[in-house]
């Protein structure tokens, strides 16, 4: 359990230092297609996967940013998975340099 419970610990510090990286979007161009045996299922997580997407990107872009972004279902009744995701992320060096500190002092 005390296993656990680091490994747990090192996660939420990697969040907490993700968080503090600052980064910002410029361009990006998401494309996912999917496909499963059940068209029931997968119509349902292609609209699970439209939410959580349209949810994040307005809160981790600004205006200026040129976002594309595209969920398509294949239906060949195949189990397929493909993400192409392409973009320019931006951040201060310092940032990053505070990032890698935080981790490897453990807090």
């Amino acid at each position: 359990k005390v296993e656990e419970k680091m490994k747990y610990k090192k996660n939420i510090n990697i969040v907490k230092v993700a968080k503090k990286l600052n980064i910002k979007i410029k361009n990006l161009n998401l494309k996912i297609n999917i496909d499963m045996e059940d068209s029931a299922i997968l119509s349902i997580l292609i609209g699970i996967f439209s939410g959580i997407i349209s949810y994040i990107l307005p809160n981790i872009s600004n205006e200026k940013s040129k976002i594309y972004w595209k969920i398509r279902p294949i239906y060949q009744n195949q189990y397929f998975f493909n993400i192409s995701l392409n973009g320019i992320l931006t951040t201060n060096l310092i940032h990053i340099i505070y990032a890698v500190y935080m981790l490897n002092k453990g807090g």
